[in-house]
């Protein structure tokens, strides 16, 4: 049967592999890829192909140090395999939701059937009138409180100079603005949105987009209300939906939760019936309000996965500090037996100005069942059926490539005597472009790896005097938006996400 691997890799030595000579990511011929696949479905005939669950370990594991720097790789994690059946390859082509769609998931996420673009509200002598009196009484305070003030701020003399002087500015700054309104100005509502994007930006540097509102009033800072995005395709981002922001909670957590919050974990499936931490829903009945918002637009989308989490700043002096905790899900399309590996890195090129994200639905549903934000990007659809069930490498070749590809990914001095612990493995299907095309792709099963890389004592130092904080010098982590490696199931080749091939 005819494989695409070099002899190479049949007689590379799993413990003790040299540094390969350049990486195996390129640009491939996907139709080379297809006319083998096609090759090996003639020649299997009529005869069924096993279950690929049937064809590989339990689990993936391995325990050796590489010839390059002396990299300690271990791993013992579940085969997480995507498919009751087996893989197809198929063919897909970028997708633009239309406006009827995209009205239609943002009036169920809003719970209103009239939506408006966002405009903030011109101001009117009233409201100016009434910052006039926060600035005088801001001054009349700072006048007779004087050493109040300072010992209360520990500022000093020249400080409350200083502050002083600007409300008396501010104050004239507002008086101009007064006197410049008409007296009878009343603000002017929200213009009606009907699904429609925004006209594509001229300016390469930016793009333009909608902010969506639920009110024609709706008119003061943006996070106070229920609020969602229309943008221009140049990102891609189908639907962008975030709850507002109670008044007591702003500046204590972030719009939404993320698989990298502090202490988020991967639930197990055998968890999402239960009510974790005294949530008020399950990770199941989570997942299922997400999908209710989508519903007939994206009918195919299923759990990828469900994380128990967070709204936690990432980093800043509130670093870790959250308002919410709850279930972040993550949805993939699944085809027939088969279903997508979730990957949240951005395929494109800024040069081109292009970009496709895989395809996914993230939402985050708190612990109340309060759904916080949804997000959709990447979307795609099928175009045509290559082949309904490929033929898969047999593992020891995938094992080969890996053992292989870590030599080359750790081949720098910075890497010495480091370690890399393998967490997640997954086999499902993934998108690659075809050949010079963008907007052009091929869903082929994939080997998706993540873990950890952690640097040695030295290293980790020499790096902290390079200016990395002490977190980011000692460990780098590679999860879905970064994975460890990509392996093409079919051929063994590596797959950059970042490059979509």
């Amino acid at each position: 049967m005819k494989r695409l691997v070099s002899l190479m890799l049949l007689f590379c030595m799993l413990a003790c592999v040299p540094t390969p000579e350049s990486d195996a990511v390129r640009q491939k011929d996907t139709n080379v890829l297809i006319d083998t696949v096609l090759t090996e479905e003639s020649e299997r005939g009529d005869a069924a192909p096993a279950p690929v669950k049937a064809l590989f370990p339990e689990r993936f594991q391995c325990d050796f140090t590489t010839e390059a720097r002396h990299v300690h790789v271990t791993a013992d994690a579940p085969i997480r395999v995507h498919t009751s059946g087996g893989f197809p390859l198929l063919r897909v082509e970028h997708r633009t939701l239309t406006d009827a769609e995209r009205l239609t998931i943002y009036r169920r996420l809003f719970g209103k059937d009239e939506l408006y673009i966002f405009s903030q509200r011109q101001r009117t002598r009233e409201d100016v009138a009434q910052y006039i009196q926060q600035c005088l009484d801001a001054i009349e305070y700072l006048s007779n409180n004087k050493a109040e003030w300072m010992r209360e701020t520990d500022s000093t003399e020249d400080e409350w100079k200083e502050l002083l002087a600007s409300h008396k500015k501010r104050v004239e700054e507002l008086k101009q603005e007064y006197s410049a309104l008409p007296e009878d100005s009343v603000p002017q509502p929200n213009a009606p949105w009907d699904g429609s994007l925004p006209e594509p930006n001229p300016d390469i540097r930016s793009w333009n987009h909608y902010e969506i509102v639920g009110d024609a009033y709706e008119q003061d800072s943006i996070w106070r209300y229920d609020n969602a995005s229309a943008e221009e395709q140049i990102k891609d981002d189908n639907i962008s939906f975030y709850a507002a922001i109670p008044a007591d909670e702003f500046g204590r957590g972030s719009t939404g939760f993320s698989l990298t919050a502090p202490g988020a974990r991967r639930l197990d499936r055998s968890e999402y019936d239960l009510n974790l931490n005294g949530a008020k829903l399950t990770a199941r009945e989570a997942a299922a309000l997400v999908q209710s918002m989508v519903a007939d637009v994206a009918p195919q989308y299923e759990i990828a996965d469900i994380y128990w989490s967070n709204n936690a700043f990432s980093d800043g002096d509130t670093a870790g500090q959250y308002s919410r905790e709850g279930y972040f899900v993550l949805l993939t399309q699944r085809f027939a037996d088969a279903q997508t590996v979730f990957c949240s890195a951005l395929m494109g090129s800024f040069a081109e100005d292009k970009f496709w994200p895989y395809d996914c639905i993230t939402a985050s549903v708190d612990s109340e069942g309060r759904l916080m934000s949804l997000n959709w990007s990447g979307a795609l659809k099928v175009t045509g059926t290559v082949s309904e069930t490929t033929t898969l490498l047999p593992f020891d070749e995938i094992f080969d490539v890996v053992t292989r590809q870590m030599n080359y990914n750790w081949g720098d001095e910075r890497h010495d005597h480091g370690t890399v612990v393998i967490d997640d493995v997954q086999l499902g299907l993934m998108r690659i472009r075809e050949k010079n095309q963008m907007e052009n792709g091929l869903l082929v099963p994939v080997w998706f790896f993540t873990g950890v890389f952690t640097y040695s004592d030295a290293q980790r130092d020499a790096r902290i005097k390079e200016g990395h904080f002490p977190a980011e010098a000692a460990r780098d982590v590679r999860d879905s938006s970064r994975p460890l490696l990509i392996v093409n199931a079919i051929d063994g080749s590596v797959i950059d996400p970042q490059n979509g091939y």
